[in-house]
């Protein structure tokens, strides 16, 4: 949806020569898959080779199969949700344009690699996250220098932001408790291990905070911070 109000007759600045303003909502479904068949367990030749001795005391040698993918039958399609609203401005009969737009996307199911424990045979197996929202903002601004016949000049500027942030995993909840043990209020669990928290990006850097380190001449300094100097050998 977009209204030019430049167009309007109740507007009379004349050095805006074009002015519309934009509104978008639409939603959408993405499996984005390389593999339509991720989502079924299936066969590879496993590593090695097995036998057995038969009646007469030789042995036989044969391969085997191996289950080499963890089923997920509840995987399904990402769905995005998206909201955009714009400005398109121009000034001097369009010699100088501008271009501004702020967007905000939900999607919801989002197609992941989730990392599993060892024990579970499999390293990993494809899954759908929560919802995780990403919006940005865009700007651009254009101008015409210089117009002649053979020769023209034009510069363009531009600006972006974007970021995004877990809304939601699992829909796991735990509690929270105060000094007295009492439930206060609760909140949804993190994914330690594949390092996605709530409220924060997917990509966030999650790892022990590090003092420094401590040299050998240090040792009583080091004594104050419960630490004891690295020795290398």
């Amino acid at each position: 949806m977009a209204w030019t109000f430049t167009n309007e007759k109740f507007f009379k600045w004349n050095t805006l020569s074009n002015g519309k303003l934009r509104l978008s909502y639409g939603q959408n479904g993405n499996r984005s898959l390389e593999n339509p068949y991720i989502a079924l367990a299936d066969l590879a030749l496993g590593t090695g080779t097995q036998g057995y001795l038969n009646a007469m005391g030789d042995y036989v040698q044969f391969y085997y199969l191996r289950i080499s993918r963890m089923a997920n039958k509840n995987l399904q399609w990402e769905k995005t949700a998206s909201f955009n609203i714009g400005l398109d401005l121009g000034f001097l009969n369009n010699r100088i344009t501008t271009t501004l737009d702020y967007f905000q996307m939900s999607t919801t199911d989002m197609i992941m690699n989730q990392s599993l424990p060892n024990f579970s045979g499999f390293s990993s197996i494809t899954s759908n996250l929560g919802e995780v929202q990403n919006n940005g903002v865009e700007i651009s601004i254009n101008s015409r220098n210089i117009v002649r016949p053979g020769f023209s000049w034009n510069t363009t500027f531009g600006f972006s932001y974007y970021k995004n942030k877990i809304k939601h995993l699992y829909y796991q909840y735990q509690d929270v408790l105060d000094a007295n043990g009492n439930i206060i209020a609760s909140k949804e669990v993190d994914d330690v291990d594949n390092k996605w928290f709530i409220g924060q990006p997917i990509s966030a850097i999650w790892d022990y905070k590090v003092r420094g380190i401590w040299q050998v001449h240090e040792i009583e300094e080091a004594k104050k911070y419960g630490s004891v100097p690295a020795i290398l050998k």
